[in-house]
């Protein structure tokens, strides 16, 4: 999984109710979406991965507490599809 222009921003149609909040979030996010979650991947904005799950099921919290006030992208991959999108770290 990495930075890929094309899908940043969209949603494949194969990936429904995706939800993460909240945007802007201080501690801890939450993604939730339909499906299983296969992997969660948070970088920056220079494209550093900093964080990688494999939560293996459909919701999932993220701990943002080492991370500096800034924006990041969050990518997450369910049922052979992947999403990305971006958040704001208070």
């Amino acid at each position: 999984m990495g930075l890929n222009k094309d899908t940043l921003g969209t949603i494949d149609k194969d990936i429904t109710n995706l939800t993460i909040f909240p945007n802007p979030a201080s501690h801890l996010i939450e993604v939730s979406i339909s499906e299983n979650i296969e992997k969660i991947v948070l970088v920056d904005m220079l494209g550093q991965e900093l964080l990688r799950r494999q939560p293996n099921h459909a919701n999932a919290s993220v701990d943002l507490y080492l991370l500096a006030p800034g924006t990041y992208i969050i990518f997450i991959r369910s049922n052979g599809q992947e999403i990305s999108r971006q958040f704001i770290k208070q």
